[in-house]
């Protein structure tokens, strides 16, 4: 005949065990808990060597989670997303080919260093975005274009450019003192005017 060990039990919410002798366990089964006596006699929850257990069903930590080096924090039942450290470095990553990583927000996104002393990128919500160099503010976009502080440093720039009609400015070909040419074609004709650095 089959047995039935029963412990001390409670299914009331937030009680513990009265009285326990050592090696004797009572549960509380209204909060998923187990109780035990340990050595100095006191009547304590099983515990992990850093704090309490947490439920399946979820919970709320009272504490820090540290995890250790290239151990991952991994989402979705695909492992979407990951989050860990090498060891030098902090990653944010998808966790297959297929996973877009989106940061939403109906406000703003900031990009900062650690401390929040210089922003790298700002990120308006219908309205600009903002990029920077040693916290200053280096590039904007507007509604009908960009915003640049400071100067340009390109390759080429085409300016409104067409098969049709339009404005070009480029580095003047064999040019080795930095000239640069300004083309503008209306209708197939062509206009060249070539500057010349001093």
């Amino acid at each position: 005949m089959a047995q039935t060990i029963k412990l001390k039990n409670s299914g009331t919410s937030s009680n513990t065990p009265s009285s326990l002798v050592h090696g004797e366990i009572a549960i509380n089964y209204a909060d998923g808990k187990i109780f035990y006596k340990n050595s100095s006699g006191n009547i304590v929850e099983f515990s992990t060597s850093t704090g309490s257990f947490l439920p399946l069903s979820g919970g709320t930590l009272t504490g820090n989670l540290s995890l250790g080096d290239n151990v991952k924090a991994q989402f979705g039942a695909g492992n979407d997303l990951e989050i860990f450290s090498s060891g030098s470095t902090a990653l944010l990553k998808a966790g297959n080919a297929t996973s877009d990583i989106r940061i939403e927000s109906d406000n703003r996104i900031v990009i900062a260093d650690r401390g929040f002393n210089e922003a790298f990128a700002v990120f308006n919500d219908d309205s600009d975005v903002k990029l920077y160099h040693n916290g200053l503010q280096k590039l904007a976009t507007t509604s009908t274009g960009i915003d640049v502080t400071g100067s340009v440093t390109a390759d080429g720039l085409t300016v409104e450019g067409s098969s049709v009609g339009g404005t070009y400015i480029t580095s003047a070909s064999g040019s080795a003192s930095g000239d640069i040419k300004i083309q503008h074609i209306i209708n197939s004709s062509r206009s060249i005017n070539t500057l010349n650095s001093e």
